[in-house]
């Protein structure tokens, strides 16, 4: 909240920002559209002429380094597998957790030692 308040006028420009916007998409409704579609034109062609250029390069160094290539696809799958252990292990605690209250509970004959 402090920074909220010491802050006020990045709110107040952004509401006046958001109200001139208003205002032209009002009065040019064909460039409020016009906008948007050449910018994302002018993304697709530099992002296939990137996409292009990388595959291209990536084919390249499989080519002529097919060592450097398979070290990299087992570090890429290796990261893989532990960014995906963890959370799966956690879950598998979890759960593991959550079952032995539930077992205990039916061991004691008391339903409100899931609560403990």
């Amino acid at each position: 909240m402090m920074n909220l308040t010491r802050n006020w006028w990045l709110v107040v420009i952004r509401g006046l920002l958001a109200i001139l916007f208003g205002r032209v998409a009002f009065f040019w409704p064909g460039l409020t559209w016009l906008v948007p579609v050449l910018m994302f034109g002018v993304y697709a062609i530099v992002d296939g002429v990137f996409a292009m250029l990388s595959s291209v390069a990536a084919g390249t160094v499989v080519l002529l380094r097919p060592e450097l290539a398979s070290f990299a696809l087992i570090v890429v799958i290796a990261v893989w597998a532990i960014l995906t252990c963890i959370p799966t292990a956690a879950r598998s605690s979890m759960v593991d957790r959550c079952l032995s209250r539930i077992i205990r509970a039916t061991d004691l004959g008391r339903p409100d030692a899931l609560f403990s």
